[in-house]
């Protein structure tokens, strides 16, 4: 029997590693699409909901973070195929932050644009209308669980007969269908997705290695505004191959664009969204109090391409005035200072930031519940990291749900001297569920005849299927030894890679006296944990307990070793899975 399986099995998993193209950059046609943007005196969030089938209405829901004076928000999608339109809008409230909803009509997939108007500013943002297509290996599951549930009936049926051979060849043909709709379902994973109905279609070969950068030219209008009174920022990008504006940014974080502002001396700060209002040109409106040099830091993607971050500068004439309330409820500190784990943090080195919050209900901003932008001194460093907690979310909640608060946790890493500022979140609401299963068996005694066993070997493979995949599939990924060298020491470090708290073995060679810790950098996407400390176990072995990794992928472990020969981190890459207590 297993031998006749084998061919089918063969030809089954054929078919289902043909894998198909990637979705268009990365987005699925059942995620949302979010638009950050600083319109109006508003920081505010477009999203536009996923489309499950075209025509239909569109559900769009703009999230007041900061109202600031309201007003109306005018809201137009137009097709670029077709240039068909829906309009619609919204009145924002003053200083009542929330959510303002509004249907649009959708009749096509493809390249949209979402033309935003209010106090005078218009903002034109192009995204695609995606509707997502069911992938082969789903079609596969369906079918074979609609064979297992015909030939589980004409099992019980054949059974009932007493029809031996019926009910044989039912109970083989249950067991071929419910093999192949599990291993399908299993196998899943390691497909490529399915590209969505209105993707664009995939880059030519020779942009399969990315774009190249995009050069800006940053300016404000007037050149040289005073103190108190309102100037225009603009940022234009450029290919830097073809010298042509630079128009296709992708999502980045939630937005197409982050702007950073900042006096020379840090008493002013701002983290703005501009409005798109041409090819390659994003603006925005501004007021500082503070004369002198200010710098500006613009983070974006392209479409095939990875994140840049490019800066320019910008001078305030005249000597500053006292602030008015609003730029000092923007730009000065308040609230508690932020606890620095190690208090004096050494270059190089994780260093775990708290921040108290003063409230339990804060709502993501940005996708996190948080973020930390970090400046040097003389403006040449930005970095910019993520709240760790809702950073390791396997499903991160909508911006219009609260549920962090009131501790913030940051990890960074100092490359030197540096000023911080912490991010901003809204309050919300949240919720979550939990499930059980049970199961049953025969009166102690009970004869188990030939017709019972027709109609229990069906139930029983269920059972045990099911039972195996709630286990995890064979459970979480087992111990690894990993080895790394550097100039001055060898290591083996032992452990099982999974989220959650973990025991790691470091050995060291040569075995002299040192102090050892751990670290884990995920450079994709830019996340550092804190170091752990590891106590000696004796003839150059270390010991370290803590969690080491946040959330699954493949992360970079840094090991560093202070001893005799000097200081030394040395990387060893690795993948991360589910622990055992996270396995659903």
């Amino acid at each position: 029997m297993v031998k006749r399986l084998i061919p089918a099995l063969l030809a089954l998993a054929a078919v289902l590693a043909w894998a198909g193209p990637a979705a268009a950059h990365g987005r699925s046609g059942e995620a949302d699409v979010r638009f950050a943007q600083t319109i109006a005196g508003m920081e505010i969030t477009v999203v536009v909901r996923a489309s499950v089938a075209v025509p239909s209405p569109l559900q769009v829901d703009v999230v007041a973070h900061e109202p600031g004076p309201g007003g109306r928000l005018d809201l137009e999608l137009r097709s670029i195929e077709d240039g068909g339109s829906s309009s619609g809008s919204v009145r924002i409230e003053a200083d009542r932050p929330g959510m303002y909803p509004l249907v649009l009509a959708v009749d096509r997939v493809g390249p949209h644009e979402l033309e935003l108007r209010a106090g005078g500013e218009r903002s034109v943002l192009p995204f695609a209308v995606l509707v997502p297509e069911t992938p082969l290996w789903e079609v596969v599951v369906y079918a074979a669980f609609a064979c297992a549930a015909v030939a589980l009936i004409g099992a019980l049926v054949g059974a009932a007969l007493a029809r031996r051979a019926v009910a044989a060849g039912f109970a083989g043909g249950f067991a071929v269908a419910t093999v192949v709709a599990f291993t399908a379902g299993l196998l899943s994973p390691w497909f490529a997705p399915t590209v969505p109905e209105g993707a664009p279609p995939a880059p030519p070969p020779e942009q399969l290695l990315g774009r190249p950068n995009a050069q800006p030219v940053i300016e404000v209008l007037p050149g040289r505004p005073a103190p108190g009174t309102e100037f225009r920022l603009r940022v234009e990008l450029f290919d830097g191959s073809t010298g042509r504006p630079a128009d296709d940014l992708v999502e980045h974080h939630g937005a197409l664009s982050h702007v950073v502002v900042t006096s020379q001396d840090g008493s002013y700060f701002r983290h703005v969204h501009p409005i798109r209002t041409g090819p390659g040109t994003y603006e925005v409106r501004l007021r500082t109090e503070t004369a002198g040099r200010h710098r500006v830091y613009a983070e974006f993607e392209r479409a095939d391409a990875g994140g840049q971050l490019v800066s320019g500068e910008f001078t305030v004439a005249g000597a500053g005035t006292a602030a008015e309330e609003e730029d000092e409820a923007r730009s000065g500190a308040s609230g508690p200072a932020p606890v620095l784990q190690p208090a004096r943090p050494v270059a190089g080195r994780p260093v775990r930031i708290t921040l108290d919050a003063g409230t339990a209900d804060l709502q993501p901003w940005l996708g996190m519940a948080g973020h930390l932008i970090v400046r040097s001194d003389d403006g040449g460093y930005l970095g910019h990291v993520h709240e760790a907690g809702s950073m390791a979310a396997e499903n991160p909640p909508d911006e219009s749900v609260a549920r962090y608060g009131p501790m913030l946790e940051f990890t960074f890493s100092f490359p030197g001297p540096a000023a911080t500022w912490p991010g901003s979140s809204t309050p919300g609401t949240t919720g979550s569920s939990r499930c059980r299963t049970s199961s049953r068996s025969r009166p102690k005694g009970a004869p188990l005849t030939r017709r019972r066993v027709y109609l229990v070997l069906p139930l029983l493979l269920i059972t045990a299927v099911v039972a195996w995949l709630l286990r995890g599939g064979g459970g979480s990924p087992g111990p690894v030894e990993l080895t790394g060298r550097g100039a001055h020491y060898a290591v083996t470090l032992a452990l099982e890679p999974s989220t959650g708290p973990l025991e790691a073995r470091v050995e060291v060679e040569p075995a002299s006296p040192a102090e050892v810790s751990l670290f884990a950098v995920m450079p994709h996407m830019g996340h550092t944990t804190p170091e752990i400390a590891a106590r000696d176990d004796g003839a150059g072995r270390y010991v370290a307990r803590g969690e080491l990794f946040t959330m699954t992928g493949a992360w970079e472990i840094g090991i560093r070793v202070q001893g005799a020969a000097g200081t030394e981190v040395i990387r060893i890459n690795t993948l991360v899975g589910r622990g055992e207590e996270e396995t659903p």
